[in-house]
């Protein structure tokens, strides 16, 4: 299991220390995407969070920085 974890609207470097804390609460490395902070259309923030999932695994937990944001992929 690994977290993938996806950023608030132009909040990377904010939502980080989050994002290694959870990884190295479970002891697992993270998957953290880069998301656009310029291009706000809804494809451009689809791609990279299709891809993400896309390359989960069944046992992935996915999370973000809104409290009703985390599930298991499988």
């Amino acid at each position: 299991m690994a977290p993938l974890f996806f950023h608030g609207a132009g909040g990377y470097d904010d939502d980080l220390p989050l994002a290694t804390g959870i990884a190295r609460a479970l002891g697992m490395p993270l998957e953290y995407p880069r998301l656009p902070t310029e291009d706000w259309g809804l494809e451009d923030w689809a791609r990279p969070v299709r891809e993400g999932l896309d390359a989960a695994s069944a046992d992935d937990l996915v999370a973000g920085p809104q409290r009703s944001y985390c599930w298991r992929v499988g």
